[in-house]
């Protein structure tokens, strides 16, 4: 068998390569390092945050491949090779959550702040059945640990505090940990506020916010392959507002407890064993009154959601290979429900059963085989089989001044109430790696189907209106979606290069499309409301990176992104999908200060789907391209302290990300622009 360090893929290479740039270092290992399939990309990102992040997904979205879309300052929703929502699996510490939002103003990773967690890791590709079902942009794994002490320490701290004057931005946070070489304690806290920024206009985008946590965990090691962590933690947002919605989020609220056990043997056939357990609540409110001035009808709509995760993991010798094998459950509620009343009045009467006491949940097993035929290549196998089943169990209420009943609007649009019987489907993967003739090139090839269900809001939401065009109705018999993804990538590193090229595929049976009602197959009205149904669709695109080291201390390096997105029933665009985008930068290091200058850019998107009366209209419009340029920085005193700085948008362009939300039902619908000029510093104190 190979080391499991011998193969790495673009990414990682890139991020690893030494000497180190600015906004990385070398990831936190815990000391109970698990041996797991070690192919290449299977750590994608292992990057520490630099510049301020409001939460992890406006982090995630400056990573290569990744993009982001807001609607205001908090809450920047995930997009992965052109997939967004519940196409990518998040898991803070192993722990799934469910946003509160029907409309995703959280996202789960507007519950992780950054400076929770250790490494963060993107895997994209066909490259593990693990995380699955879903994940079909890619996994997002937030992660922390507890590290065991010295016999010649007891306690570590660091505290971090840091300003952005272009939004007012503050955040402080703490890391402190005690114990010895059998139990530790790590406890972790983090405070941030924000008024609304201005974009490179000097216009105010309503974006303000404030946030807080606190997570605590224990762990008992009483050997080097042994761990197990209990863990809590909470979060608390308050007055957050969106520019790109009709509705303003007062408060929205997390909690979690975790349950993480990890055992790696150092002799016999079992190689590692691992179990993760969670449950994650939200309890999520937001209106049009409280944040913004209006005089005309008040809504207000409180919900509630949970989520129990469970996965086990083995991994065992067998023969010349590896087997992966294990299984996921994921059981998720969502209740919302919409009140509305006159202006000046806490609204009281039930307009609509947003989410119906949705149940759904998805359970799955998976068996991956590894083995290396010669030293030159890997051959991985797997396959996985997932069960899928949801309900509502308040489909039929109607109460007095609603005007209609869930059910009455499936019936309306669909024609059928009740959800398809519990749906299953078969996953599998197979990914090859070699090493070319060349030294330091090599190559792999991979494919793999794998399924996702329908969420809450795509299955069940049921929002009344009188205007149809401003109805939302869920498709109780959506189909699940069917992913059939390919991929093939060179990599090759030399002492001073480093180049990394993928091309990938997705063609989906049965993409849930969010649409507008215009009579098509399966819809049976013609009035504009927004509605789900299932298409085939194609995601085609490629990405392309590169480092050069010109001496130890100077390198530049560079990325390019592109995915294509289609609706092949109806031969048009997909929306919200990202167009070309990409950076380059250099950097300079030595032993105590680091500084990078980073051009990023996007491409003009006009291939849309921006008519609401012919197609979805979820873009708005077409986008032009932008070009901006950051500088950051940091320079280290001693082993205790350092300072941290750099500054954005330099040159205070006006520009928007084609996927950020706007209001669609404003009379001129216009996307939030990001911010303009900021300028940021950070202090960090650390023993």
């Amino acid at each position: 068998m190979k080391h499991p360090n011998q193969f790495s893929l673009p990414l990682a290479l890139l991020l690893a390569a030494a000497p180190q740039c600015p906004g990385q270092v070398s990831p936190s290992i815990d000391p109970v390092e698990l041996p797991e399939l070690q192919i290449w990309g299977r750590k994608d990102i292992f990057r520490e945050q630099d510049s301020p992040t409001a939460d992890g997904g406006d982090y995630l979205s400056r990573l290569s491949g990744v993009s982001g879309s807001r609607m205001g300052g908090h809450g920047t929703d995930v997009i992965i090779r052109g997939q967004q929502q519940d196409r990518n699996n998040v898991l803070l510490d192993g722990c799934a959550i469910q946003g509160g939002c029907p409309n995703r103003m959280d996202p789960p990773t507007s519950y992780a702040p950054v400076e929770f967690y250790d490494t963060v890791r993107v895997i994209k590709g066909p490259q593990t059945l693990r995380y699955g079902p879903g994940g079909t942009g890619g996994i997002v794994l937030f992660e922390r640990s507890v590290r065991r002490f010295a016999s010649s320490e007891r306690a570590r701290l660091s505290l971090d505090a840091g300003y952005t004057d272009n939004s007012g931005a503050w955040h402080t946070s703490l890391d402190a940990s005690a114990g010895n070489e059998n139990w530790q304690a790590r406890l972790l806290g983090s405070t941030r506020a924000a008024d609304s920024y201005k974009d490179g206009d000097g216009e105010v985008i309503p974006s303000a916010y404030k946030q807080q946590g606190v997570s605590l965990t224990g762990a008992y090691t009483p050997q080097d392959d042994t761990r197990l962590e209990i863990g809590a933690e909470t979060t608390r947002a308050q007055d957050v507002l969106f520019a790109g919605a009709m509705m303003d989020s007062p408060e929205s609220d997390s909690d979690t407890v975790r349950l993480r056990y990890r055992h790696a043997p150092e002799t016999g056939r079992i190689r590692s064993i691992e179990l993760d357990t969670g449950y994650a609540t939200v309890s999520h409110s937001m209106d049009n009154y409280s944040l913004r001035p209006n005089t005309k009808m008040w809504m207000r709509v409180p919900s509630d959601t949970s989520v129990i995760t469970g996965r086990f993991n083995l991994q065992i010798e067998a023969g010349i290979g590896l087997i992966d094998t294990g299984f996921n459950y994921q059981g998720t509620n969502a209740g919302a429900i919409r009140y509305g009343g006159p202006a000046g009045t806490e609204p009281t009467m039930i307009n609509s059963y947003m989410w119906p006491e949705v149940e759904r949940s998805a359970t799955g097993i998976y068996g991956e085989y590894q083995i290396s035929p010669d030293e030159a290549s890997n051959l991985l196998f797997g396959l996985r089989y997932d069960l899928f089943d949801s309900s509502a169990g308040k489909t039929a209420l109607n109460p007095p001044g609603m005007m209609m009943s869930p059910n009455d609007l499936y019936t309306m649009y669909y024609r059928r109430t009740e959800p398809r019987a519990p749906q299953k489907g078969m996953g599998v993967l197979i990914r090859y790696e070699r090493d070319l003739g060349p030294e330091g090139l090599k190559a792999y090839i991979a494919g793999q189907r794998s399924l996702r269900d329908a969420d809450p809001t795509e299955r069940f939401i049921a929002t009344n209106h009188m205007k149809p065009m401003m109805r939302w109705v869920g498709n109780p018999g959506l189909k699940i979606e069917s992913h059939n993804r390919a991929e093939v990538g060179l990599v090759y590193q030399s002492p001073r290069w480093l180049l990394a090229g993928a091309a990938h595929g997705d063609w989906v049976d049965d993409f849930i499309l969010r649409d507008r009602a215009h009579g098509q197959e399966g819809i049976y009205m013609n009035d504009n409301a927004r509605i789900y149904r299932n298409v085939s669709a194609s995601l085609i695109g490629f990405e392309f990176e590169a480092t050069y080291a010109f001496t130890e201390h100077w390198r530049a390096n560079g990325t390019l992104a592109y995915v294509q997105g289609e609706n092949t029933t109806d031969d048009r665009a997909l929306p919200q999908i990202p167009p070309l985008d990409g950076a380059v930068g250099v950097d300079y290091a030595r032993d105590q200060y680091r500084v990078s200058a980073v051009f990023r850019f996007a491409a003009r998107q006009d291939r849309v789907d921006d008519n609401p009366m012919t197609g979805s209209g979820l873009d708005g419009s077409e986008t032009p391209g932008w070009t901006t340029l950051d500088l950051e920085g940091r320079y280290r005193f001693n082993r205790h302290l350092e300072l941290r700085g750099g500054i954005r948008n330099c040159f205070d362009q006006t520009y928007a990300i084609h996927t950020n939300r706007a209001d669609l039902f404003s009379s001129q619908p216009e996307r939030i622009n990001e911010p303009g000029r900021s300028i940021w510093v950070a202090l960090n104190l650390s023993y």
